[in-house]
């Protein structure tokens, strides 16, 4: 089944550690948490939820930066 989300690979020389998602433009999930069951059951990850639309913009505004040196590498 394809959801339609675009998955894209990081080709920056430079490696970010933690992970964000950003919902609904105000809500943003960070953290080192991987999402994957094993992380979730059995390893030691850390994931903040923090409900704020300004701080939403400030990631959106670097993601769309560092997008472009990104590429499209398949569609789930």
């Amino acid at each position: 089944m394809e959801t339609g989300v675009k998955v894209r690979d990081d080709i920056n020389r430079y490696h970010m550690r933690h992970k964000v998602a950003i919902i609904g433009q105000y809500i943003v999930l960070i953290g080192s948490f991987n999402w994957t069951k094993q992380a979730d059951e059995k390893s030691n990850e850390e994931l903040l939820v923090i409900r704020s639309a300004e701080l939403a913009k400030v990631f959106e505004k670097e993601f769309q930066r560092i997008r472009v040196i990104k590429r499209e590498v398949c569609r789930i």
